[in-house]
């Protein structure tokens, strides 16, 4: 199995899901980012503009900044979960 830092791949996909669905953000739509970023402990998500130095900081910051920016696209599919 996959090992992102100290949780499998599935473990993180539960995390994302988990925190996603609570904040009305598409749970594929983060794991895209979160593969594509790939990033090192600290910078999971790629977040270097504020400081986010946890994992939980890091997906936090992306979900804020994903419910932000999809605000200004109406009608995107990715927005919300239902």
């Amino acid at each position: 199995m996959l090992r992102l830092g100290l949780m499998t791949w599935h473990e993180e996909a539960d995390t994302i899901t988990q925190a996603a669905v609570r904040t009305g953000v598409d749970p594929y739509f983060v794991m895209a980012i979160r593969r594509a970023e790939h990033g090192r402990p600290g910078r999971e998500f790629g977040v270097l503009s504020v400081p986010a130095p946890t994992y939980a900081d890091q997906l936090a910051v992306t979900l804020n900044t994903l419910i932000h920016q999809l605000t200004h696209y109406n009608g995107q599919p990715a927005s919300h979960c239902d």
